[in-house]
């Protein structure tokens, strides 16, 4: 229901990557990718530098370090159902300054979220 959502940096083993963002959090995030990245990172390796890319609410610097990886079945824009892999991250250490400005955008994603539904469900 957001605006599309990017997360791009480097894995631990120096590769480039780019995910979607499916959920975000001041503790966190949940990207989305169709790759299983058990063979490249475990829980508690930390992606340092990372870019996340809110749209139109901007750019924001972070380090993330791994949760956790599970199989997420979605539905794609065919209406057909695949299995996604879901990465669970921690933001380690949000300076004070990046913690209000991640707050306010999570505040203006929720209210978008909010705006829409009520849209579809009048």
């Amino acid at each position: 229901m957001w605006p599309p959502l990017l997360c791009r940096g480097k894995l631990v083993d120096k590769t480039e990557f780019q995910f979607e963002i499916k959920d975000i959090s001041l503790g966190g995030l949940g990207l989305f990718t169709e790759r299983d990245m058990s063979d490249v990172m475990s829980p508690g390796d930390i992606l340092e530098n990372v870019e996340m890319d809110l749209d139109e609410y901007g750019f924001f610097c972070v380090d993330m370090q791994l949760v956790g990886q599970a199989d997420s079945k979605v539905v794609d824009s065919k209406g057909e159902v695949k299995v996604m892999k879901r990465l669970n991250f921690k933001f380690p250490a949000l300076s004070a300054s990046q913690e209000r400005d991640l707050q306010q955008v999570i505040y203006e994603l929720e209210r978008l979220q909010i705006q829409k539904r009520n849209r579809f469900e009048d």
